[in-house]
């Protein structure tokens, strides 16, 4: 141990014992040389350990005890410090070398890191071979074609004489795989522009060109096609993986995460605007607890547990052993809504000459037909409580005369159990003739029309400003599909809606539209081909990227327009049941939708062994232990996501926990073994994992789910740390593709000993684990 770490010794040996450090060195260097063969070296190994324990008691003495150190060869801290010593260079020597690596040359060291595991090793392998495979069958289906299309091209005669690579027999290393892949897609999107090229000139061997009209068809939509192939081939995967930001979660950065409570059997109180503006009822009426968890009547006259657009009234059954709160509270403003009187005007349409071909607001497109692409500008950004004070302002004008606002919400549900608003898009109208789309650089608060509000960082103030406004019945606010929207609006800002038009509604009132989507729409009568690729971004990084500004922008963009046009489809239908009164009714029936928490139901884990997804891989029906222990890892699992505010996807996936029920691993490293790559949380949490798997395991005879409900598996709340600390553990556990060397088999689970028992939001240290072998780097260093 000297002769590798001098250094480490020098710190832990007193400054005045540091000359006794020669004999360390010295014993260690007679125990490890010399030669003789390995049974030399086996001989050496006892003299070299007594000679290193001898001479580190010597070091650790003081020169007056040093015989009788020598005689008694005990010292209450040496075998304490022998065992660190050895755990610490063993947990070094396990940490794997790039140099071990056949990729230590590629310029990517986590990639070299990572290949010297075995096990990773392996499985990368056996997919760069399925991949050769496969790309080597489709570039042989279209290797007759390019080859037919050289020998029209050059005029010569093949080469007879190909090599094995050549034939199709690639290697996933080599060139001329990656070269031909790359000739077959273009060779396949030329196909394509000459086939639009021929129907553009009229070619008689093009079906369906004698006619211009069907060629101008034909070739607009082949010519929309092949962009569409050309942008998916060059950004589908990065594409992909821009959508995980590795940020901060923003509940901690902007110090609103004790203000969302997400325990079981705490009912949710509405953060309501203590004046309850255009009330009928007081506030003092509606802001009390009503007996029973309120469940059936969360999503109003839909009906409960049934979603908001297909039901019809009628409500479903409760199930019995759900987990949830004793008292609810109701509908802020449902007297409100249920007594709003249509206003006249709202009721008006405008006339087909004043609409004209592009709406009053300028900004639909009818003559074109669908193919046009989204305007890339991005509505004003809102991020200060001064520029939302302006901007209320603007529209609380009489002088503005603003009636109706376009709304629309952008949220993220990955890093947080119930989900967060992060943006509000909101759009005003244009005055007629027609202002350019969204505003430009240029706009003010008081002349733009377009607006993205920064719904993070004005959660706080946003139901003092907004409330007003979206209870307001002399403003309809113009929404598409609002199911979720409503209670979002509730949930985080107290914000409540008093009369809707949903544009969504009227698309599904209308018999002869083929969909009630937004895209439709757009299509419709915009004249725009709405792309949806930004539908599932992340919506909480800032600042917002242009692209993903100017698709949120969009979406309100044309709403106003695209809501007097509708109406007016509507005003002139000729069934009675469709009708802008209707609309508007179905419009009140989504504003009556009330938020609450998701209650928890411990018979809920049967849903998971019935999926699809799992019925494919083994069957439906588990074993009297594993289906007890699947059990307790759901409820340990809902008990987990609500108290660190993560989403049950990021603790641990449907397919793990049903995987780690099943196989039931009684070890670290085999847990984290048994599910690559192992969510961060069960990683962080593999000793209570465990310890809860032991405690189903153990309980043969325990049936009843609502006690283990209402009685968590989990160890006592673990207290909230400080934003510093928990800031810290967000970034440590904030990447879902982290890889764990796991322990090996042989050693002793953590799980055997029980919880761990420190009572700290942190993961236990080594010593706690009971678990010395365990490889990973964390714990590697941290032992050493």
């Amino acid at each position: 141990c000297s002769y590798r770490y001098p250094t480490f010794l020098q710190r832990v040996v007193a400054p005045k014992d540091r000359s006794k450090m020669s004999s360390l060195t010295l014993a260690a260097s007679k125990g490890g040389g010399g030669g003789g063969g390995k049974s030399a070296k086996r001989s050496a190994a006892p003299k070299a350990a007594t000679a290193i324990k001898t001479s580190t008691a010597a070091a650790l003495t003081s020169p007056s005890d040093e015989d009788d150190v020598l005689a008694n060869q005990t010292t209450p801290s040496l075998p304490k410090l022998l065992s660190a010593l050895a755990l610490g260079v063993r947990a070094a020597n396990g940490l794997p070398s790039p140099k071990d690596s056949d990729y230590q040359d590629d310029g990517d060291d986590d990639l070299a890191f990572l290949m010297a595991f075995p096990e990773f090793a392996a499985k990368c392998h056996e997919g760069r071979a399925e991949l050769s495979v496969l790309l080597s069958d489709i570039l042989s289906s279209v290797k007759g074609s390019i080859s037919a299309a050289n020998d029209n091209d050059d005029g010569d005669c093949a080469d007879d004489t190909a090599s094995p690579e050549e034939d199709g027999d690639y290697g996933f290393e080599s060139p001329l795989l990656w070269e031909k892949a790359a000739e077959a897609c273009e060779y396949l999107l030329e196909e394509v522009d000459a086939f639009i090229q021929d129907v553009r000139d009229g070619s008689s061997n093009v079906a369906g060109s004698s006619s211009s009209s069907s060629s101008a068809i034909i070739s607009a939509s082949l010519e929309s096609a092949a962009a569409k192939a050309r942008q998916k081939s060059k950004g589908g995967y990065s594409l992909m993986m821009s959508g995980i930001v590795d940020m901060d979660k923003p509940q901690i950065t902007y110090d609103f995460a004790k203000d969302i409570s997400n325990a079981r059997t705490e009912p949710f109180v509405p953060p309501v605007h203590p004046d309850k503006p255009y009330g009928v009822v007081p506030l003092e009426n509606t802001l009390r607890p009503m007996p029973g968890h309120g469940i059936e009547s969360r999503n109003g006259d839909f009906g409960a547990n049934s979603a908001p657009g297909s039901g019809d009234g009628t409500v479903s059954k409760i199930p019995d052993d759900i987990v949830a709160p004793d008292v609810h509270y109701p509908h802020q403003y449902e007297q409100e809504i249920r007594t709003l009187q249509y206003r006249d005007w709202q009721l008006a349409v405008e006339t087909e000459e004043r609409l004209g071909e592009h709406g009053v607001g300028g900004t639909l497109n009818r003559s074109t037909g669908a193919g046009s692409s989204v305007p890339t500008e991005k509505g004003l950004w809102i991020d200060t409580e001064k520029d939302l004070e302006r901007l209320v302002r603007r529209i609380n004008n009489p002088a503005e005369n603003i009636r109706e606002i376009a709304v629309d919400l952008e949220a993220h549900s990955h890093r947080t159990f119930g989900g967060i608003t992060c943006l509000m898009q909101l759009s005003l109208r244009r005055k007629s003739g027609g202002s350019s789309l969204a505003g430009g650089s240029s706009s003010t608060i008081e002349t733009a029309s377009d607006f993205l509000i920064d719904a993070i960082a004005l959660r706080k103030v946003m139901n003092h400003h907004l409330a007003a406004i979206f209870a307001n019945p002399d403003i309809v606010k113009v929404m598409h599909g609002a199911d979720s929207d409503i209670p979002w609006l509730q949930r985080d800002f107290g914000i409540y809606v008093v009369n809707l038009f949903d544009t969504g509604r009227a698309a599904r009132a209308l018999p002869h539209f083929s969909s009630a989507g937004l895209a439709y729409l757009l299509g419709r009568y915009a004249g725009v081909e709405a792309d949806k690729k930004h539908q599932l971004s992340d919506w909480r990084q800032r600042p917002l990227p242009d692209e993903m500004a100017a698709y949120a922008t969009s979406d309100t963009v044309y709403l106003l327009d695209i809501y007097d046009r509708i109406k007016l489809d509507l005003k002139s239908h000729s069934d009675p049941r469709v009708s802008i009164i209707s609309v508007l009714d179905d419009s009140k029936k989504v504003c009556l939708i009330r938020y609450d928490k998701e209650p928890f139901r411990p018979s809920g884990y049967k849903s998971i062994i019935s999926s699809k997804r799992n019925k494919r891989k083994r069957s439906s029906s588990l074993d009297p232990k594993n289906e007890r222990v699947l059990r307790a890892l759901y409820d340990w699992r809902d008990t987990m996501a609500r108290e660190l505010d993560e989403s049950l996807h990021y603790v641990c996936p449907n397919t793990a926990l049903v995987r780690i029920a099943t196989m039931c691993p009684r070890t670290v490293g085999a847990l984290q073994g048994l599910v690559n790559p192992c969510p961060p949380l069960v990683v962080r949490y593999s000793d209570e994992v465990l310890r809860v798997m032991k405690t189903a395991s153990a309980e043969p005879n325990s049936q009843n789910a609502g006690a283990i409900a209402a009685h968590s598996v989990l160890s006592p709340k673990r207290p909230i740390a400080s934003s510093p600390e928990k800031i810290s553990q967000l970034r440590a556990s904030a990447s879902p593709f982290a890889f764990f060397r796991p322990a090996e088999e042989s050693d002793n689970g953590g799980a055997a000993q029980g919880g761990t028992g420190n009572g700290r939001d942190l993961p236990p240290r080594p010593s706690e684990r009971q678990n010395p072998g365990i490889m990973s780097p964390v714990a590697g260093t941290d032992v050493l």
